[in-house]
């Protein structure tokens, strides 16, 4: 059962994580969602800012997890363990993906795939 205790634990856990990583641009050309959805908020940078400003947002399911920020980042930073706990703590405050959000995100990458 989803509690607001639980809820807060996993935004402690994103805040700590958080205290020790640097946000570079850097591995924004990297990450996959980045390169087709052009758009900051979704880069692996970008949710970082978001997060830091104390805000957990639905964009944060958009994220990949597909591992490149965890490999190149120059900080050392657990790209997707931050974005794992921060999606807990969202699902836990009740909040889940929009279905316009994945449907979007399936046309886009479809867009892209169909442009290589």
């Amino acid at each position: 059962m989803m509690s607001q205790v639980d809820s807060l634990n996993a935004k402690n856990e994103v805040s700590e994580l958080l205290d020790k990583s640097l946000t570079s641009a850097s591995i924004n050309s990297l990450d996959p969602v980045f390169r087709i959805i052009r758009d900051e908020v979704v880069s692996p940078r970008g949710q970082l800012l978001i997060l830091k400003s104390g805000i957990f947002d639905p964009v944060l399911f958009q994220a990949s997890l597909c591992g490149i920020a965890d490999i190149f980042s120059p900080s050392g930073v657990e790209y997707s363990k931050i974005i794992r706990k921060s999606r807990k703590a969202l699902v836990e405050d009740g909040i889940e993906p929009p279905s316009e959000l994945i449907k979007e995100f399936v046309k886009k990458v479809r867009e892209y795939t169909h442009n290589d």
